[in-house]
């Protein structure tokens, strides 16, 4: 196994080892056979102390590790640490890939999610699990920039309803702040349209499946 090590600062910026323990704090990205492995982050002792010790992280679950003996090793290594650990990762023959993700504070679990990008790390839909019952909620999928040439360059934003895999809620586009919303009629008699084919792309009219298994057109 080869095992290759970066540190970098808050803007992803890579830094040598003295940069790194000179800095407020850092990032140690850690890689294995050249997939990332682990993220750890590092923060001052105290505000008066510079030195670094953990604060938390990410952790990437490979298929055969076991999802959890890997919480009971990291979750529990200290008060007020965050691990979000990455696990049941799923791809289709075009690149596209998901992750299911966990987010633990102070060894409790406070969130579960799941997320996919196609190919070029664009997104392609985000959904939780609520805390109570694992109910799939804020269902979302996306119609990225580079998938209608460059003319929403905020993308647009498919949201389903929680109860109803079938049912669009809307259409978003738009940044926070200068945001419109469609119906799905509406977004279908829009503009939008001629950059993007609605009905050739059927793999937007449900949220299941959340990975295409025919090519985005």
């Amino acid at each position: 196994m080869i095992t290759k090590i970066e540190y970098r600062n808050e803007h992803s910026e890579i830094l040598t080892l003295q940069q790194a323990e000179q800095s407020t704090f850092f990032f140690k990205y850690i890689y294995e056979n050249n997939e990332l492995k682990k993220i750890e982050e590092y923060v001052p002792t105290s505000r008066t102390d510079n030195r670094k010790i953990l604060g938390g992280g990410e952790y990437y679950l490979s298929d055969n590790e076991d999802y959890e003996a890997i919480v009971s090793q990291y979750a529990p290594m200290g008060k007020r640490k965050n691990w979000t650990f990455y696990f049941n990762k799923q791809t289709n023959s075009f690149g596209d890939y998901s992750w299911e993700i966990h987010a633990y504070y102070n060894e409790e679990i406070e969130r579960k999610w799941i997320k996919g990008y196609n190919g070029q790390n664009d997104k392609l839909f985000y959904c939780e699990k609520s805390l109570i019952d694992n109910q799939i909620i804020g269902k979302k999928k996306y119609l990225t920039s580079s998938i209608i040439e460059q003319q929403y360059d905020s993308g647009l934003v498919i949201v389903y309803d929680d109860n109803d895999d079938t049912e669009i809620e809307k259409v978003v586009t738009g940044w926070e702040g200068d945001t419109t919303y469609y119906s799905l009629s509406e977004f279908i008699d829009s503009g939008i349209t001629s950059y993007f084919d609605w009905f050739a792309n059927p793999y937007y009219h449900s949220f299941y499946p959340v990975l295409p298994s025919d090519p985005i057109v």
